[in-house]
């Protein structure tokens, strides 16, 4: 009989018994000791996974808890998985918890006392539900955790799934899959723009000031290198996940704040189920219930970080979405949202009164100088260092000046941004240039 050839990737092998007898001969040798690829004699000369100096710190927590907590051990073969193949079982562990909850949403519907399984609790089940015998789910585990080792400073995929075993992350996954889902809708084979762009900020991050959409387009053209696809756009944004800068976890966390009264950082279940009643009504309770026991099992009982329930407010945001065609929601914190304006017009102010090398520049002092008189004078004005304009046009920027300065209440500083030409001329005229004369004679 032949030899069959075995793919490197191989786990299971079954072996079906023909109905005849055949006859075969074997020689073996006795004094041969037969190989598990599980199990072996541990070597000191090997170095165990969680020493490896290139380890993070999370993963040497995940190496921990499979060796400790999980029993596991440390196999002769252990397969080796290209980043393809290592994202495809991470995915594969995603879709199953995805079917997973959902069958606890429909029980919890009926029973309040049911609550989610942990994620790492999940992931060996996963393995276990897969293989049936525990020695064949453990070796999964430990090839697939060899894998996100090697692939973890590479990929940030694989960095998040690696925090959301070590618990520090709770639904970090599903918000990033609904955001995915998001950016496949703007996939219609056009290239992506800023107007699609926008949209997908409006989504994402709703009811925020017109300002802060400025600077989130301005951080992510300086993130991309002015290279808007969507595939950026979801580097982007797992990005700003691992650094922990994520635009709606850190609205969340100020609009939560409002709601830890005695200003520990951490907040009751009665608490965070007055903040998502107030901020999202129409989030239904058992969401409330079981996302709150979910990062409860990870941190205290009836205590959990602000931090954590700030993703898990990011992630109702965005699921609401989905579940109504893709439509803003509304997010009813008032007093959170001034305090963003508030905070990005003294960001402008201070960037354009720190504006150039750090001294005090001549169009400073101008700014600190510049009256209302002197804006005045500039719109009478019909020649200014020699240029001749048009009657019609000045008394049409005259009546446009007034608007902005009156009306909307413009100061001087403001006007000096915005026109600083005009200012020059002011100036020009302080200083006594024979520009006054001609605007009092005419």
């Amino acid at each position: 009989m032949d030899a069959i050839a075995l793919k490197h990737n191989t786990t299971h092998v079954r072996l079906i018994r023909p109905g005849l007898k055949l006859r075969t001969l074997m020689t073996a040798d006795k004094n041969k000791k037969l190989v598990s690829v599980f199990q072996g004699d541990d070597s000191d000369d090997l170095e165990g996974e969680d020493e490896f100096i290139t380890v993070s710190k999370t993963m040497k927590q995940c190496w921990a808890e499979y060796y400790d907590s999980r029993r596991g051990f440390r196999p002769k073969c252990t397969r080796v998985f290209k980043l393809d193949r290592t994202l495809d079982y991470i995915q594969e562990v995603y879709e199953a918890r995805i079917a997973y909850e959902e069958k606890i949403d429909d029980i919890a519907s009926k029973d309040d006392a049911t609550q989610y399984m942990k994620f790492s609790d999940f992931f060996y089940d996963f393995f276990q539900q897969r293989y049936q015998i525990q020695e064949v789910a453990l070796k999964g585990c430990h090839d697939l955790l060899t894998a996100m080792s090697k692939f973890e400073a590479e990929n940030l995929d694989v960095a998040i799934f690696i925090r959301h075993l070590c618990s520090l992350e709770v639904v970090t996954w599903k918000y990033i899959s609904d955001a995915r889902r998001l950016f496949a809708r703007f996939n219609d084979g056009q290239p992506f723009s800023t107007a699609k762009y926008r949209q997908i900020l409006s989504i994402l991050y709703p009811c925020r000031p017109r300002e802060l959409y400025d600077q989130m387009e301005l951080e992510f053209t300086a993130f991309s290198k002015n290279k808007f696809t969507l595939e950026m756009l979801d580097e982007h944004l797992l990005h700003m996940i691992f650094k922990q800068i994520e635009p709606n976890v850190k609205f969340f966390s100020l609009c939560l704040k409002k709601f830890d009264y005695q200003e520990t950082g951490i907040l009751q279940f009665e608490d965070f189920e007055e903040a998502i009643t107030s901020l999202m009504p129409s989030i239904l309770a058992k969401h409330k219930r079981l996302y709150y026991r979910l990062a409860e099992q990870d941190f205290s009982r009836d205590a959990v970080p602000i931090s954590s329930l700030a993703m898990i407010c990011s992630y109702f945001v965005i699921h609401e979405s989905s579940l109504h065609s893709w439509l803003p929601q509304t997010i009813n914190a008032p007093e959170v949202i001034a305090q963003l304006s508030k905070i990005l017009d003294s960001r402008g102010d201070g960037a354009n009164a720190s504006r150039g090398s750090g001294a005090a520049t001549a169009s400073d002092g101008i700014e600190e100088r510049v009256t209302q008189k002197d804006v005045d004078i500039i719109l009478k004005t019909d020649n200014v260092h020699g240029i001749n304009l048009d009657a019609k046009a000045v008394e049409e920027e005259e009546a446009k000046m007034k608007m902005v300065c009156l009306n909307l209440k413009f100061s001087p500083h403001t006007f000096t941004r915005l026109f600083p030409q005009r200012i020059d001329m002011a100036m020009a005229m302080k200083k006594g240039k024979g520009l006054r004369s001609d605007s009092d004679s005419d």
